[in-house]
């Protein structure tokens, strides 16, 4: 990572505020290319999920969708669910859709629990969040 550099004198009004961005504006151009190298470094941030529910109820035998919508600077290119701390991507029966959604197709007594989303980009993995997966019965409609 290169070291940006600063010019020993500044104008008055910028050395009164010490405004990084200011400091740039006086000093060349290779040093502001520089650090806009080093903003867009510092903008890349790992995904946070913005739609989870906590709680999914469906019937035994339906199919379920969990919702994991995530965003991220770079955007998210994989979501990856767990339960039991074993990934759901090789399972049959369950497919991660293209923005991060968790489908279960037919739904069995024993999907029932908790399930951990986690949202990965180039930076990396983002915090994970936990639906749990309830079952609807007939005394329960």
């Amino acid at each position: 990572m290169r070291k940006i550099y600063f010019p020993r004198k500044l104008p008055l009004p910028v050395q009164k505020y010490n405004v990084p961005f200011l400091r740039l504006l006086f000093s060349p151009i290779y040093r502001v290319l520089d650090y806009v190298n080093c903003l867009s470094f510092l903008l890349s941030v790992t995904p946070t999920i913005t739609d989870t529910p906590d709680t999914v109820a469906v019937p035994e035998g339906s199919d379920a969708r969990l919702p994991c919508v995530s965003v991220g600077n770079p955007s998210t290119h994989l979501t990856n669910w767990t339960r039991h701390g074993e990934s759901l991507a090789s399972h049959p029966r369950f497919a991660v859709l293209e923005k991060g959604s968790l489908l279960i197709q037919n739904v069995r007594r024993t999907d029932a629990g908790e399930y951990v989303c986690t949202p990965y980009n180039k930076v990396g993995g983002g915090v994970s969040k936990t639906t749990t997966l309830v079952l609807k019965g007939k005394n329960n409609l």
